[in-house]
């Protein structure tokens, strides 16, 4: 790291340190790995070792997660920053997005940070991290490697679906396909930008006549900050708001079909079969219907809401009976943490994401 990139690091996060490690030094991993090596294991005494620490980054269409984590897979850390899309909040907006959430994450604590990953659709936040936090130590992730790493999988088909959408496949012979993820105006089927629509169409549509009559009616203006479908109206074509909004609208479909509403309940299940379309040729065009691997639900809508993922499974189950749906216990953000620990030569176990479960409820409670 030469002094100009060293001064942006400590500028974009001054309790931030990067740690340089030779090859030499890099850890012990299989046989040769102390038992002090294994996660959740004390060392003793004796053994002087000082913590490692990873760092990661997970950028979306809303907002940005990043999460300081030391290697045995405590959480110690995590900030949140808004959007990292550049594309609808602009380059500069994404940047400091990415630096709230680190500066965030790591306030109050002065560590050194051995390995960085981060992931999201902002296309410089890779740039960001390597010129900024740490110019040697990043470790390459992207949206389905975090995807997958919350499962402990490296491959296997993954569903996105958050305030964007795209469905991924990656077999274990290295095959890949992937389908979605072509923004809001002509795609994002089933993301939480896609159920925000819908759920504001049926509240428009609501009193039209008796089948259509929904609680989105109410529900919906009111997760919008109105009081009637009229400012609803409003906000849309006179302040119209952006593409975070309507999908923060998901939420509130979601909420009304778990209380029953029919409507709401089609909503999701009209989402879930648009996306389950791209679900279904991913997996013909790659040959995957006798496969076993999992599936991998990511991002908010995909592990957030039972009625979407369960239409997505009964579709999936149809075209391969075999893959296994998992929702993930982490977020994304996770995932770029275990990218980094694996880096370092920790091994994914269940006992590990357990701890990790564990360690991460004070900051998404």
């Amino acid at each position: 790291m030469d002094a100009e990139v060293g001064d942006r690091a400590r500028a974009a996060s001054p309790a931030l340190h990067m740690r340089k490690e030779t090859q030499g030094s890099r850890p012990r991993s299989g046989p040769e790995a102390d038992a002090g090596d294994e996660p959740g294991l004390h060392r003793p005494s004796w053994a002087p070792h000082k913590m490692r620490y990873v760092l990661g980054v997970d950028g979306g269409g809303t907002k940005c997660d990043a999460v300081l984590m030391d290697e045995t897979g405590t959480v110690c850390g995590w900030g949140r920053g808004g959007s990292t899309h550049g594309l609808y909040v602009g380059r500069d907006v994404a940047a400091q997005s990415v630096r709230d959430a680190v500066q965030s994450a790591v306030t109050g604590r002065s560590v050194e940070v051995s390995r960085i990953c981060g992931a999201g659709p902002f296309a410089a936040l890779g740039d960001i991290l390597n010129q900024e936090l740490c110019s040697e130590m990043f470790v390459q992730g992207g949206e389905t490697g975090l995807g997958f790493a919350t499962a402990l999988t490296t491959h296997g088909i993954l569903i996105l679906s958050g305030t964007g959408s795209f469905v991924f496949g990656l077999t274990e012979d290295g095959r890949h396909l992937h389908e979605g993820g072509n923004g809001p105006i002509v795609a994002d089927e089933g993301s939480a930008y896609h159920i925000g629509i819908l759920g504001m169409r049926a509240m428009f549509r609501s009193h039209y006549c008796e089948a259509r009559r929904t609680s989105l009616a109410q529900a919906v203006p009111k997760a919008m900050g109105v009081e009637t479908q009229h400012e609803a109206f409003h906000q849309l074509y006179i302040d119209r708001i952006g593409r975070s909004q309507v999908a923060a609208v998901a939420k509130t479909v979601n909420d009304e079909a778990e209380k029953g509403d029919a409507v709401a309940i089609a909503v999701l299940q009209r989402a879930a079969d648009e996306l389950g379309e791209l679900l279904v040729e991913v997996i013909r065009e790659l040959r995957m219907q006798q496969s076993e691997d999992y599936l991998v639900a990511t991002g908010s809508v995909a592990q957030g809401s039972r009625i979407f993922w369960q239409r997505l499974c009964e579709i999936a189950h149809s075209a391969a009976p075999g893959l296994r749906p998992i929702q993930p216990r982490v977020k994304p953000v996770i995932g770029a943490c275990l990218l980094c620990l694996r880096d370092l030569g920790v091994q994914w176990s269940e006992n590990l994401l357990d701890h990790i479960v564990a360690t991460q409820g004070p900051f998404v409670a």
